[in-house]
């Protein structure tokens, strides 16, 4: 909701300046993760490179300057490094803003963009518990969802299309911090996961 909110009144700033301010949506934005070395070392994930959907939608403002809300969706398979074969799913759902500058230079059609933003990410795992058998007994443990606060640096290389669509290949930097459980107790990582895919923007109007 905060985040939301952050959009909303950057958009509304955005738009009091009287600048320039076409809008272009993002329908698809397909891509991969490659998640930290905490997820495999703590949640016991194995593959830690999952497919990305997301969609979005940026404002185009002057001096080569954009503002972009996008958000998006990935999961993997985690089993705890347990032996019985229990597995369950952890989702998570991103969303950003992000202020994007382009240089007035293009090779046949080809441009530069970086960015910079912050955002959010959430963490749910399906089933919200996990159940596995240990010396004839079964235990139940409740995996909460978890929430953070994250930033972020982008690189886009745009291809300029038709009727002033775009298509773009993004590589981006997130970092953020999570709680995990260790047998030493709770402790802080720093981390970050790297993303990679390709976009299409296309203006409204």
């Amino acid at each position: 909701m905060k985040l939301r909110l952050a959009a909303a009144v950057a958009s509304v700033a955005w738009a009091a300046t009287g600048a320039h301010a076409d809008l272009l949506i993002e329908p698809l934005q397909l891509g991969g993760l490659r998640l930290d070395a905490v997820y495999g070392n703590v949640a016991g994930v194995e593959a830690r490179l999952p497919l990305r959907l997301g969609l979005g939608m940026t404002w185009v403002g002057p001096h080569g300057l954009h503002l972009g809300v996008g958000f998006g969706r990935a999961s993997v398979h985690t089993d705890f490094g347990l032996l019985d074969g229990s597995q369950v799913r952890l989702e998570r759902a991103d969303s950003s803003v992000e202020l994007r500058w382009r240089p007035p230079l293009a090779l046949r059609g080809v441009t530069l963009q970086v960015g910079a933003g912050l955002g959010r990410l959430t963490l749910r795992y399906h089933p919200e518990a996990l159940r596995f058998a240990l010396g004839g007994e079964t235990f139940e443990v409740a995996l909460d969802e978890v929430s953070t606060w994250t930033r972020h640096l982008a690189t886009e290389l745009v291809y300029a299309l038709p009727a002033n669509a775009h298509l773009a290949l993004r590589t981006a930097w997130t970092f953020y911090g999570l709680d995990v459980a260790t047998p030493f107790g709770e402790e802080s990582r720093a981390v970050s996961d790297l993303q990679s895919g390709v976009l299409l923007r296309v203006p409204v109007w």
